[in-house]
């Protein structure tokens, strides 16, 4: 299509073999294959312009009425430690298929609580050593979690994390367009109105009164396309109102104002009264 040569087999195969790949990857020598961190298809397509911008707003707003200093900002967020940890890497010969290291199980029980994963991991991998035969109960994980937590919960790591948010000092554009990406399958463009039909003129033009035809100037044909262009992106289809769990979407919300206030009180005295 852009009038550059390429192997048969990929019309074939409607696809790029494993050749091209690895040429693709020496020539770009900044890439590299990852392994991608998990993350949930709800979480990915709530990250969008408009939702950041709400939380942004709101926070400007607490910010500029109570005038609090950061050492008041809180991050309540949670996380679960499960008794089954996550082996760290090791050396090991080249050529042998598995590597094994002796785990809690295979399941674990989950224990909410706020995680340092990667000190926690150590923790518990350092625990199983100490302790032969012996499996992690939850018993142990708060022992654990008092050993991580020190080590992760530094003023350094503690400030890098509000920075890096732009929660303080206050960064409203400290995420970019490319952040904002994984919310483009759920994009859709607003309702456009289709213009009003033009009223064709009555009075004959110059050309059509001599018998005189002007040639019609056909559009230059493009030469290059995108991959978007040629395969467009695919889009998640509209969101049911309520999830089957029964659980509402929320937004960003202040809590404390009268209106919202009233609301979480109105909640609470009807689950107290069924």
């Amino acid at each position: 299509m852009n009038r550059k040569s390429y192997p048969k087999n990929w019309d074939r195969n409607e696809a790029a073999g494993s050749d091209w790949l690895r040429g693709f990857m020496e020539r770009n020598p900044v890439l590299s294959l990852r392994t991608p961190e998990a993350t949930s298809l709800s979480r990915s397509t709530s990250f969008n312009k408009h939702t950041v911008g709400v939380f942004f707003d709101k926070l400007r707003e607490v910010l500029a009425r109570e005038q609090f200093p950061p050492s008041s900002i809180w991050n309540v967020d949670e996380s679960g430690l499960i008794t089954v940890h996550k082996p760290g890497k090791i050396i090991a010969e080249k050529g042998v298929k598995q590597v094994g290291k002796v785990t809690s199980g295979e399941r674990g029980s989950l224990v909410a609580l706020w995680s340092p994963e990667k000190y926690y991991n150590t923790a518990a991998a350092d625990w199983m050593l100490m302790n032969p035969g012996k499996t992690i109960t939850i018993y142990e994980v708060a022992g654990l979690l008092g050993i991580a937590f020190p080590q992760a919960v530094t003023p350094k790591n503690i400030m890098s994390g509000f920075i890096s948010s732009g929660i303080w000092p206050l960064n409203s554009n400290i995420f970019t367009d490319y952040e904002f990406l994984t919310s483009y399958v759920t994009d859709r463009p607003n309702p456009v109105k289709e213009p009003l039909p033009l009223v064709e003129n009555s009075v004959a033009s110059s050309s059509e009164i001599s018998g005189q035809t002007t040639p019609t100037k056909l559009p230059k044909a493009k030469e290059h396309f995108t991959p978007e262009e040629i395969r467009p992106f695919p889009k998640a289809p509209p969101r049911i109102a309520q999830s089957a769990r029964g659980r509402k979407r929320g937004s960003s919300r202040i809590l404390t104002d009268t209106p919202e206030k009233n609301k979480i009180e109105n909640v609470i005295a009807k689950t107290k009264k069924t």
